[in-house]
C-alpha cells in the first residue's frame, strides 16, 4: 500500500513520519548514546538533580575545565540569568551580581563574536565567559516547524566533536 505525500499536516490522513527506531522499536536519543557511554569511568550521570547557577572565579572562568549547559530552551537561559550573564537592566532589577552583559539572553541564540544578540559563538561557548557552553536547542537561531530531535542530535554531535578537538 501506498502513502500518499501530505500537503496539509492539519488534514486528516494517514502518512509516514519521521521517528528514531532500531529494529523495529522506538529508540530514544538515551538509548542510542547512553546505553554506550553508562559504564564509562570518566562519566558521572546524576539525576534528580536542580542546578540554580553556574560559578565563576574573579576571572569569569568557570570552576573545573568546562561546563556544558544543556538544560533546554528555557532552563539554559534561565539558568545564565541566575548566574549573572545577560542584560544588566534584567539582572540589576532581580539584584543578580552582572558576570557578562549580554543583551541575547532570554534564549541562548548562537552567532558570531559580534553579533549584537548573539550569546554563543559558532563554537557553542558563551560569549565573555572561559570554559562555559551550552549545548541544547536553546542556541538555534531560528527554529524548523517540525520535529526537532534530529537536529539536535546533529547540533550535539558536532559539539561533541568541538569539545573533543579542544582538549
Amino acid at each position: 500500500m501506498d502513502f500518499m505525500k501530505l500537503n496539509d499536516y492539519n488534514a486528516e490522513n494517514v502518512s509516514l513520519s519521521q521517528v528514531s527506531t532500531r529494529q523495529g522499536k522506538r529508540w530514544s536519543t538515551a538509548s542510542a548514546y547512553l546505553l554506550k557511554a553508562v559504564k564509562r569511568e570518566n562519566l558521572d550521570i546524576l539525576t534528580h538533580v536542580h542546578c540554580c547557577r553556574v560559578v565563576f572565579d574573579e576571572e569569569k572562568q568557570v570552576h573545573g575545565k568546562e561546563v556544558v549547559l544543556s538544560a533546554g530552551t528555557v532552563g539554559s537561559a534561565q539558568i545564565l540569568l541566575l548566574s549573572g550573564i545577560g542584560p544588566r537592566k534584567e539582572l540589576d532589577k532581580h539584584e543578580i551580581p552582572v558576570i557578562v552583559d549580554l543583551s541575547g539572553v532570554g534564549t541562548c541564540k548562537m552567532g558570531k563574536e559580534d553579533h549584537p544578540t548573539a550569546v554563543v559563538t559558532p563554537d557553542t561557548r558563551v560569549k565573555g565567559i572561559k570554559g562555559l557552553r551550552v549545548v541544547d536547542a536553546s542556541i538555534m537561531p531560528s527554529h524548523i516547524s517540525g520535529n526537532i530531535n534530529i537536529p539536535i542530535v546533529a547540533l550535539a554531535e558536532r559539539a561533541a566533536d568541538l569539545i573533543k578537538n579542544s582538549a
